[in-house]
């Protein structure tokens, strides 16, 4: 939605070079008063709802112009995320970061182990897991959306793949806390 928005509004300043650093302002700020603008947009015009929609599709299929915008955007918000680290004194740096993109190329592979063990199913032309005990407010069974019916991923697949890579390439210890109905927590 932001990139879509940035490609329609090309005179939008929001590099770290374009913005007053005087005034204290940012790429991340910048960014995030575009991304509000973008936000109305698409819930005011289906036109560029379905252009944002299908922007995201392209990002995650990899295509060049919106990837190359991506990568901008993301390098501008890293220039603004450090300085606060700087005046901060956290240690954190660029080797230390690793957002939901890292796990784009996941994606399919999960999407086909849960087909391959029965978990996913088609809804509306999308690809969903559904749980018993998970209801809405009239009482119907609530998705966990993985693959959109335009071949977009959720945030579902994303979490999944991540959860997926640092269990079984990171080893991570498994560790999971339930909290039941009178608030006690316990741990399998």
């Amino acid at each position: 939605m932001l990139i879509q928005y940035i490609f329609e509004h090309p005179e939008a300043t929001w590099r770290n070079t374009e913005v007053d650093q005087d005034e204290r302002e940012d790429a991340t700020s910048a960014l995030d008063a575009l991304y509000r603008a973008a936000r109305a947009e698409f819930g005011a015009d289906e036109a560029f709802k379905e252009r944002a929609q299908h922007r995201v599709v392209a990002l995650q299929a990899g295509d060049d112009e919106t990837v190359e915008a991506w990568r901008e955007i993301v390098k501008e918000s890293e220039i603004a995320f450090q300085r606060i680290y700087d005046r901060l004194g956290v240690l954190l740096n660029h080797d230390d970061l690793a957002g939901e993109s890292r796990y784009n190329p996941l994606l399919d592979d999960v999407v086909d182990e849960l087909q391959r063990k029965g978990i996913v199913e088609e809804s509306q032309g999308a690809l969903v897991v559904f749980f018993d005990d998970i209801l809405g407010p009239s009482g119907d069974r609530v998705p966990l959306l993985v693959r959109k019916r335009d071949g977009g991923y959720g945030y579902g697949a994303t979490d999944l793949a991540t959860i997926r890579y640092r269990l079984q390439e990171l080893k991570a210890p498994v560790r999971c806390t339930w909290w039941t109905p009178d608030r006690r927590s316990t741990s399998t």
